[in-house]
């Protein structure tokens, strides 16, 4: 199962990026309530995302995912604002406790 059916199995819209850029061009034209960023994608570095979204003020919250467990790019990650760090794969259960965290902050 995908994250992508994972999220709208608990009614929530995904919408998914094929890379950085595109990613980043989507947060710029809308709101959103969660952003997933995985630390391999193409185009730029997770962590290069997360500087990008810290430069132009991004609002909404930041989960990282990711297959690496470096204490290192974790504590980066942290460091530039994301509230969550799911290593892959990842728990269904962790995700769905995130969703419903994010919920009640609204």
């Amino acid at each position: 199962m995908s994250i992508r059916d994972i999220l709208e199995l608990d009614n929530h819209r995904a919408i998914i990026a094929g890379d950085s850029r595109t990613a980043l061009r989507l947060v710029a034209a809308q709101q959103f309530d969660l952003i997933l960023v995985d630390m391999v994608m193409s185009g730029e570095s997770g962590i290069s995302i997360l500087q990008s979204l810290e430069e132009i003020g991004n609002p909404a919250p930041v989960a990282v995912i990711s297959a690496l467990s470096d204490e290192k790019v974790k504590k980066r990650a942290f460091e530039l604002g994301a509230i969550s760090y799911l290593e892959k794969p990842v728990n269904i259960p962790t995700l769905q406790g995130l969703l419903s965290s994010i919920e009640h902050i609204d």
